[in-house]
């Protein structure tokens, strides 16, 4: 494109009347000065820590709640106000334990808080022992108030971390000359089921939040419409139909916030002045194809080459059975060069693809012969062709090779 027509194009866009008046207050790291239907758990949560205001020893909280429930939200918020209250007695850290190449390992925590604190780590190099040690030098050093805040914790331990947050959670409890919290934030609500009575016997107090309901969630999205937008962009109506999508949605309000902003950039990219139904219904497709496109590239590598099997077998008919999307994945593990997972493993992770909405497997008898899966893909023809891509890039894989 020549030069003139660059110019010509920034100077059209630059003269747009936009739509937002602060983007970031739909954004997922926004923090607003009013947590609303939260005011239970966040009463809850100041009586259990006040005792770090006094240079007490709190209890360990272990917080449960479905995604979009405002468990991370409600926990930084009390702990921000916290922190201003104690002026400088009392610090917290937030780790999301789900972050990749930032705090996915027991190694990378304990390097993030120490960074945290003021120490410089190197990102490779030294012992979990050697960390282990300056992370309890640096508490006895500066003595104090603090709380940790483990995210996502329910990943961590799916990723068979299990010993190392056994070992984190022994680390801290040496901590002596410092009064140290931590909050762990779940989004699955059995989790612990799995794990070692020494971290059940650790988180001591359980907080569970519920899902928001289509009018707390309309509350919640006028709150937000009204800092993000100018006035007069969108109606009470249109909040009503993406609170009630959002409550369909097991009560989500990160998805409600999302589906709003991604409804006004829509908008906006197309010059209207105001948010439509219309918007917001392309929205929606848009950001299921996101979600649907984020899952399968965090999917463990088995994962993926059994999703992979499953697009194969269901190439040419509607419904695939477990014993023959077996054999097409140990066919793919051979040329791949994985070793291939019992069937019985498979059969589990043929459940947690179902549940995660990417294929639809129902359980059904077949008399002497026992058991089987139905399995089946509900996306469109466009979707099963952007996820098979994404698969075989991910994988490695191409035509010829299959």
């Amino acid at each position: 494109m020549r030069k003139d027509k660059i110019l010509e194009l920034i100077e059209k866009y630059s003269k747009q009347v936009g739509l937002f008046k602060n983007r970031d207050a739909l954004s997922e790291s926004y923090l607003p000065d009013t947590i609303l239907h939260r005011d239970k758990e966040i009463e809850e949560l100041i009586r259990y820590l006040i005792p770090l205001i006094r240079g007490e020893r709190a209890p360990n909280i272990m917080i449960f709640g479905k995604p979009g429930t405002g468990k991370t939200l409600t926990v930084k918020y009390v702990l921000r106000e916290l922190e201003k209250y104690a002026k400088g007695k009392f610090k917290y850290i937030y780790v999301n334990v789900r972050v990749k190449r930032v705090a996915d390992t027991e190694y990378r925590i304990l390097a993030f808080i120490l960074r945290k604190l003021g120490t410089n780590v190197p990102y490779t190099g030294l012992s979990l022992t050697r960390l282990s040690e300056m992370l309890l030098e640096k508490f006895e050093k500066i003595p104090g108030s603090y709380v940790i805040v483990l995210d996502e914790i329910d990943e961590f331990i799916k990723r068979r971390n299990k010993d190392a947050l056994s070992n984190l959670v022994m680390l801290l409890n040496e901590v002596s000359s410092s009064k140290v919290c931590v909050i762990g934030i779940s989004n699955d609500l059995f989790f612990t089921r799995e794990l070692d009575s020494k971290i059940k016997t650790f988180f001591n107090i359980e907080l569970y939040f519920k899902p928001y309901d289509a009018n707390q969630l309309y509350d919640i999205l006028k709150q937000r419409a009204e800092l993000a937008f100018i006035p007069g962009v969108i109606s009470d109506d249109i909040l009503r139909k993406i609170a009630a999508i959002a409550a369909r949605n097991d009560g989500d309000a990160r998805e409600a916030i999302s589906l709003l902003r991604t409804a006004g950039e829509i908008a906006e990219r197309k010059g209207k002045d105001k948010i439509t139904i219309e918007d917001v219904d392309e929205a929606a497709v848009e950001l299921e194809e996101k979600r649907l496109i984020f899952i399968i590239n965090s999917l463990p590598e088995h994962s993926k080459i059994l999703l992979k099997a499953i697009l194969l077998v269901l190439k040419n008919k509607k419904i695939a059975y477990t014993g023959e999307v077996y054999n097409k994945y140990k066919a793919l593990c051979d040329i791949l060069g994985y070793t291939p997972l019992t069937q019985r493993r498979i059969s589990d992770l043929i459940g947690e693809l179902d549940m995660l909405g990417i294929i639809n497997a129902t359980v059904i008898s077949r008399g002497k012969h026992g058991r089987t899966r139905e399995i089946r893909i509900d996306h469109d023809d466009g979707t099963i062709e952007k996820i098979s891509h994404i698969l075989n890039n991910s994988l490695n894989l191409t035509d010829t090779l299959l």
